[in-house]
């Protein structure tokens, strides 16, 4: 009796073994093909591609795309203005933009339809539920504007279908918007030969970008200007168009989020201030605008080339490649002041 017992514990022992050994044969490979999706973002980001085929059914195919990013380009541009001067012209040329933006085949998106693109299953019904259906025309959120295309790429003979997402900044100040004030007052500087020095944070590391001299600056009459006591204040600020690039997994049959890129629209605002012979301060404002992008904005075949190397009958993966630029710096009398893009590589953050 005593030596079944035996036998019968050692072979629930062995059967325990493997099983456990089994499964830690199947736990490895698991394992390492969640290393290659690159975990570092959060685990319950999914993207839900049965609704965006949906989405797209109702949706021309875009015919430029090289066109769109140049007017996510402007728009951006545009918008950094208006932040400073709300004027009629501004009104009309944002209207214009998005206007062509609307011939071409780009749509707005709602935050419903955007939160149900970047989830999926029970997740998306819990989040949206049909209480709130997506209305039309989109109901955007005050700071950011959402848009979508679609396009047929050709690369290397072969057609790719491409999905295309756009965080874009309105005039009210959001988590696009960054602005830097510190360090930012000069006094009794050597005006004649002011220069705005700007450099641009790049992969390889701070490189010259541009040069700014106010050169259209209006001098007061220069008989009751001292000019020993002008000092001035400047400020740095950015509106970051966020561009996301999906291609489609034929293998899976799904939706790839591939490449998340920026566009960011930099104004450095300066307020000069005079003071004339009877104490009084005359101040005049200066903006000046410089357009910053990373370096594979408006070229998608770059996302084509990297799905096709890392991604395409392999995996998909809910983790875009990361192509940007992470700031710029103002050096004006020896000073610096360094402003950090806005940068959202996962859009579910922006909703």
């Amino acid at each position: 009796m005593k030596v079944k017992r035996l036998v019968c514990m050692s072979l629930v022992v062995a059967m325990f073994l493997l099983v456990y050994l089994f499964g830690s044969l199947i736990a490895i490979p698991a394992k390492a093909a969640t290393q290659e999706r690159d975990v570092s973002y959060s685990a319950d980001y999914t993207i839900n591609s049965e609704y965006i085929d949906s989405y797209l059914e109702t949706k021309d195919v875009a015919e430029d795309d090289g066109r769109i990013q140049e007017l996510f380009m402007e728009r951006s541009d545009v918008v950094s203005a208006m932040q400073f001067e709300n004027s009629q012209e501004l009104e009309s040329k944002l209207a214009e933009i998005d206007s062509e933006l609307q011939q071409l085949s780009v749509y707005k998106a709602s935050n419903n339809e955007v939160s149900k693109i970047f989830s999926s299953g029970e997740t998306a019904t819990m989040q949206t539920q049909d209480l709130n259906p997506p209305t039309y025309p989109p109901e955007d959120t005050e700071t950011i504007d959402w848009y979508s295309t679609q396009l047929n790429k050709q690369y290397d003979g072969q057609t790719y279908r491409i999905f295309m997402m756009m965080a874009s900044p309105t005039s009210k100040k959001g988590k696009l918007y960054n602005i830097v004030t510190k360090n930012n007052y000069f006094k009794n500087c050597d005006f004649t030969n002011l220069v705005f020095d700007f450099f641009l944070d790049d992969v390889v590391g701070t490189v010259p970008y541009i040069s700014w001299i106010p050169f259209d600056l209006i001098i007061p009459d220069i008989e009751v200007i001292n000019l020993d006591d002008v000092t001035f204040n400047t400020s740095l600020v950015s509106n970051t168009t966020m561009m996301y690039i999906f291609i489609y997994h034929e293998d899976f049959k799904a939706w790839d989020l591939t490449m998340a890129t920026h566009y960011t629209s930099v104004t450095s605002s300066t307020t000069y201030l005079f003071l004339d012979e009877y104490g009084v301060t005359h101040p005049e404002t200066h903006n000046k605008i410089f357009n910053v992008h990373a370096l594979y904005y408006d070229n998608i075949n770059h996302a084509i080339g990297f799905f096709r190397e890392n991604r395409e009958h392999k995996y998909v993966s809910g983790h875009p490649m990361i192509d940007s630029i992470p700031g710029i710096t103002e050096v004006i009398e020896g000073t610096e002041i360094y402003l950090q893009f806005q940068f959202y590589p996962l859009p579910a953050v922006l909703y």
